[in-house]
């Protein structure tokens, strides 16, 4: 009897506590089941395939006879060079230089520049020209190395058009451009973004052309950059193409600038202090939680979900995903971009150069996933009606959806915005209806900028589950949702389609 009464007791305790959870926190298992956790980021690598390879070269190096000799490493950094000289096209004559991130090759041009304006002004004051919106990351290291060194960076920026956020190159000053000593071509949602003006005024008075492709499609598309460009810099990081656990594929042409530009970043580079297994390891395993976010890897992002109901969700409500999503992907503790100079101005170990040699061998992996990239995309338009779609997605024209076809390129991101500018509400609205979305931390607005539309747009921007990770399922229903929010701005008037 006594065995019996205990048994009673647990189950009614249980039965409790049960109906208390559905109760007081029925929002919260909802959220759990309905909400497909696919990421806001393109990762294409899988869990097992990244401790087959990049965790695999770091743990046989423990093994005796099996640690990579300082020639094994200069071996792999020529094998490197050439496979991206060939993948970038092996007709193309210049120096590659292959480093720590992309940030790293940056920072080494950077203080070429700031080198050069010493010698020849007596202090280290430099203007760049670019566009209004540019990568955070990039912005970042500008004002560090404000901080770090005596010197001043200028940034004469180049808005955007409004109407379709291409770059309004008619709004440049010739006058105030000449006086520029590099012009950086940074491109926009998965597409080369339209620079020529610029170019061509960067060679009529013999500034040179750092162009970044990050965001062009990456190196597995057709876009190779600017013949004109002096510098072309490629991200082998976490969700770029290549995908390699990070680092950093630079081509200087052989133009005049370009090859003295690479001997001085090339001294730079080869100045540094090599990566140790340690760093490699730990750079590894940061990657790799924001990959196991990505590919919700044994169910990580319900535990993610479990979190933010605690700490950022009110008690009752639906978790609140975009918020946790912003938090990780800000946490500098696992963040997997360094920023802070310790963290890139190091030279590439020989893992981590194993690992760029396996990320330039996918070439026909990703091929397949420009195909698909480009039928998942036409799959959320045909699912939203055509008058929302310029308010939802301004830069895609006719012109840009043709463009994608053509260059067959990979993105990282599947971008949206709030046509009200409430990225907030719009985030909110998903939020509840079961679709995790993302607050833009890609791209950043100078804060002392005069360029009112690119400071709007990276206050709206907001990232999709990533198209090239949802399935198709998953697709059409963030384009019905996209379609309810349009459809209820309608009838409360807010917005005119």
């Amino acid at each position: 009897m006594e065995a019996i009464g205990t048994f009673i007791g647990i189950a009614a305790s249980t039965v409790a506590v049960l109906l208390w959870l559905l109760t007081f926190h029925k929002r919260f298992f909802i959220s759990i089941v309905r909400t497909e956790k696919v990421a806001a980021y393109g990762v294409y690598t899988e869990w097992g395939e990244a401790c087959r390879t990049h965790f695999w070269y770091l743990i046989k190096a423990l093994f005796p006879g099996n640690s990579p000799s300082t020639q094994d490493r200069l071996t792999l950094e020529r094998q490197v060079q050439e496979t991206f000289h060939q993948q970038f096209g092996s007709d193309q004559g210049g120096n590659v230089l292959i480093a720590h991130s992309c940030r790293s090759i940056f920072y080494y041009v950077i203080r070429y520049f700031l080198s050069n304006a010493k010698e020849v002004q007596g202090r280290r004051t430099i203007r760049i020209c670019l566009p209004s919106l540019h990568f955070g990351s990039f912005y970042r290291i500008i004002r560090g190395i404000e901080k770090s060194l005596d010197c001043c960076i200028e940034l004469y920026e180049v808005d955007l058009n409004e109407k379709d956020w291409t770059l309004d190159q008619d709004s440049v000053d010739e006058e105030e451009f000449k006086k520029c000593d590099l012009l950086m071509c940074q491109h926009l949602f998965g597409l080369p973004l339209n620079q020529d003006r610029l170019v061509k005024l960067a060679r009529k008075y013999d500034i040179p052309i750092m162009e970044d492709c990050v965001q062009s499609g990456s190196l597995f598309g057709k876009y190779r950059g600017y013949a004109e460009s002096d510098i072309i810099m490629y991200s082998g990081g976490l969700d770029k193409t290549p995908p390699c656990f990070g680092g950093g594929f630079g081509f200087f042409r052989n133009t005049p600038r370009g090859t003295e530009i690479y001997e001085h970043c090339n001294s730079l580079h080869n100045a540094l202090p090599l990566d140790t297994w340690q760093g490699r390891f730990m750079t590894c395993f940061s990657i790799m939680v924001h990959l196991m976010i990505a590919k919700d890897s044994f169910g990580f992002n319900s535990l993610m979900g479990l979190v933010s109901y605690v700490w950022l969700t009110e008690r009752g409500d639906y978790i609140n995903w975009y918020a946790i999503s912003l938090k990780v992907r800000k946490a500098k503790a696992i963040t997997p971009f360094q920023h802070t100079e310790s963290g890139f101005l190091r030279r590439p170990s020989a893992y981590q150069l194993q690992s760029m040699l396996y990320g330039l061998s996918r070439k026909e992996r990703l091929k397949e996933v420009a195909q698909h990239e480009f039928r998942s995309r036409e799959l959320l338009l045909s699912t939203i009606p055509p008058k929302y779609h310029r308010a939802l997605f301004p830069w895609m024209t006719a012109g840009v959806l043709e463009q994608y076809k053509e260059m067959q390129g990979v993105s990282e991101f599947s971008w949206v915005v709030s046509p009200i500018g409430d990225r907030m509400h719009l985030c909110q609205f998903l939020n509840d209806h079961f679709i995790v979305v993302m607050i833009n931390t890609t791209w950043e607005a100078n804060e002392k900028s005069k360029s009112a539309v690119g400071k709007c747009v990276n206050d709206n921007l907001i990232y999709l589950p990533n198209i090239n990770e949802a399935t198709d399922e998953l697709i059409v229903r963030v384009g019905k949702a996209l379609t309810m929010y349009c459809q209820d701005l309608e009838k409360t008037g807010e917005v005119k389609f």
